[in-house]
């Protein structure tokens, strides 16, 4: 079997194989369900599926999960590389971005994704078109969260997922020194996401301004050591100075004077 004969026909097939299982059982969803595919015994919990089980998005659903099942394999047991499993992790994805329905939440889609690209990047080429899929999934996202076409207890786990993707590109860059079009466009993300969140603490007096983006923000200046070495001064101000305004507005003030003292060379 293909890759694309898993996606496009397997997968979909035996979607609607486990949906009529379930249905000889019952005519309502079950909490849980357990069945059998070539990688062993999976038992499907069915929180958060918006589905019933006799709707064609019950299919959609279960053929998602299957594709994510088939990316997460450690060594594929039907026999694919591991650039098929990214390819088939990315479907996964898309499936429930365009579905709208959440099988790995928002914020954990970058996290997979980042983990079946790792198995590829042998060198700096595989870096640059891990960058530009990490890219488009950040798209997906940033456009779920500007409509606000998604369920509102997964809303600010989105704009998570927005930031993580953002984040994942500037640490490929500290892995290999390659600057990219996505590094450039993840770093002017990550300023205006500071600057709106200094907006708030300035003109609402917002404490929790940070209450999504502070791990973030903390992790990418944890990054600075590394960069430095990359030997492109442009790229460590930058981020000097995104410390420097990120500790100002935590209200932290040695660690500001700190990237402060860099900024003026000292």
């Amino acid at each position: 079997m293909t890759v694309d004969e898993f996606i496009d026909d397997y997968s979909l097939r035996r979607a609607r194989e486990i949906q009529a299982d379930m249905l000889a059982a019952s005519s309502r969803r079950p909490k849980e369900w357990t069945f059998e595919e070539v990688t062993g015994r999976t038992t499907v919990s069915f929180d958060g599926c918006p589905f019933r089980l006799k709707s064609e998005g019950m299919v959609l659903w279960l053929r998602a999960l299957l594709l994510f099942i088939a990316a997460d394999d450690d060594e594929s047991r039907y026999g694919f590389s591991d650039g098929d499993q990214v390819l088939i992790g990315c479907r996964a994805i898309g499936e429930q971005l365009g579905g709208n329905f959440w099988i790995v939440n928002p914020s954990g889609c970058p996290q997979v994704l980042v983990r079946w690209l790792l198995k590829l990047m042998d060198d700096d080429e595989d870096f640059e078109g891990a960058g530009v899929i990490i890219s488009t999934i950040e798209e997906s996202l940033y456009q779920k969260f500007e409509s606000q076409e998604i369920q509102p207890d997964l809303y600010w786990d989105c704009w998570k997922g927005v930031l993580q993707c953002n984040e994942y590109l500037l640490e490929f860059f500290a892995k290999t020194g390659r600057f990219t079009d996505s590094t450039e466009a993840a770093m002017v993300k990550l300023r205006v996401a500071l600057d709106d969140c200094i907006s708030q603490i300035e003109e609402l007096g917002m404490e929790n301004a940070f209450a999504v983006e502070a791990d973030i923000f903390e992790h990418i200046i944890k990054l600075i050591p590394v960069i430095e070495q990359k030997g492109r001064e442009d790229v460590t101000h930058r981020l000097y100075e995104f410390a420097r305004d990120y500790y100002r507005a935590t209200r932290r003030d040695v660690l500001a004077e700190k990237f402060t003292a860099k900024l003026a060379g000292r």
